[in-house]
């Protein structure tokens, strides 16, 4: 082997090599620095989005219940340097022309969009079984039933179809399932009612004997 095929030989190695490395430190940088700069932009504007979300109830759903952060700046800015630095891992892996994981790659990135939303269904759910949770209590509430359980009742029927809803909007089979959750929907329903009116029906059912006595 002449000087010429071993310089050949390793430059056909090593130049994929460092053209990855290369891609992956500037994708890298570039995540970093856009993810800190989005961080920074809609930090400032993060305390309106913190009062926004404790107006609505959802600050003890999302962080307390859910552990995730309300700061809408921090989030955005890490799903856009995650997103490059996995967009820059891909442009590397196609220099070695691994086919396979990129191809995977790219399947699980076209799949985001779709978690996206099924996430949004759930998060949709949470925040509409909070409302409805404090609509029964204060409605039910001014003729004097005690509604928490028949508020808490719904808010976690709604949570739970929003949940079987984003399993469903992802392909998962859960036709199994959605008999037994309409039965428990019913069965749910009859608890929350019974709860919510039974202490009211007692009293009423005590005039009506003391007027009778």
């Amino acid at each position: 082997m002449t000087a010429t095929q071993l310089w050949n030989g390793i430059a056909g190695t090593f130049a994929p090599l460092l053209g990855a490395a290369l891609v992956l430190l500037i994708g890298w940088f570039l995540a970093v620095f856009l993810g800190q700069l989005i961080k920074k932009i809609l930090g400032e504007k993060n305390i309106a989005w913190s009062r926004a979300f404790s107006g609505l109830g959802l600050t003890d759903i999302l962080e307390d219940r859910l552990g995730l952060s309300t700061d809408v700046g921090a989030f955005l800015g890490w799903f856009v340097k995650w997103f490059l630095i996995i967009a820059s891992f891909m442009a590397a892996i196609s220099i070695f022309q691994l086919h396979a994981v990129n191809s995977f790659l790219g399947e699980m990135i076209g799949f985001l969009p779709f978690a996206v939303s099924a996430a949004m269904i759930v998060f949709l759910g949470f925040f509409f079984g909070k409302f409805i949770d404090r609509v029964i209590v204060r409605l039910i509430g001014v003729i004097g039933v005690k509604a928490d359980v028949a508020g808490a009742t719904s808010r976690w029927i709604i949570i739970a179809f929003s949940i079987l809803a984003a399993a469903r909007y992802l392909n998962l089979q859960l036709d199994l399932l959605w008999p037994r959750f309409v039965d428990f929907l019913v069965f749910a329903g009859a608890i929350a009612v019974g709860f919510g009116f039974s202490s009211r029906a007692g009293e009423w059912l005590e005039n009506i004997k003391s007027r009778f006595q």
